[in-house]
């Protein structure tokens, strides 16, 4: 029910991390500066993420289960590809920055990673608002649907696109134009 402090830590070569169904409590720095692990899965039976348990990792995005009750400090702090975390509950308890790694203390659960970093709630969380923490933060809505529309700069018409919430899309039709090169 519980993966002890540091059990993965400097593990270069962890790029996928797919955590037991039985799993309550990651321990501290479990995975601290595993900075190949680009996959992770918290399992909806985890309660508690300790101070440092994923910071330095490589991962873009997380998904926090509803119930996550408790989550440390630097807890995924210095995460410089991570662009998003997903809550599916309310807000859970949020750990003193300073009890996280020694090293890397005193920074917030999400401090250091993408400059573009955004928190997502569920409508009705308890606890959330924009910004939650100094983080940008927004309402997400699994049913929401975003177009994303293309110029082309006077050349032939590039039909829009409709995707879902961190869905990838194809890349689109290359317009033409005479005397014109675009791509």
């Amino acid at each position: 029910s519980r993966i002890g402090v540091a059990a993965f830590a400097l593990c270069f070569s962890l790029d996928k991390l797919d955590l037991p169904s039985t799993l309550v409590v990651i321990g501290y720095d479990m995975c601290y500066y595993c900075k190949n692990l680009k996959y992770l899965s918290i399992p909806q039976s985890v309660t508690r993420i300790e101070g440092s348990a994923f910071a330095c990792c490589g991962i873009s995005k997380i998904t926090i289960p509803k119930s996550v009750k408790y989550i440390g400090g630097s807890a995924f702090a210095l995460c410089p590809n991570l662009k998003c975390a997903l809550f599916l509950g309310d807000e859970p308890e949020i750990g003193d920055p300073v009890m996280g790694n020694v090293e890397i203390g005193g920074y917030d659960i999400f401090d250091f990673c993408r400059s573009d970093f955004y928190v997502y709630y569920l409508s009705g969380a308890l606890g959330f608002s924009n910004p939650w923490r100094n983080y940008a933060a927004a309402v997400y809505d699994p049913n929401q649907s975003y177009t994303v529309a293309f110029d082309s700069q006077g050349g032939s018409a590039v039909p829009a696109v409709s995707a879902g919430f961190d869905t990838i899309v194809s890349e689109p039709l290359i317009p033409t134009r005479q005397w014109y090169s675009f791509g």
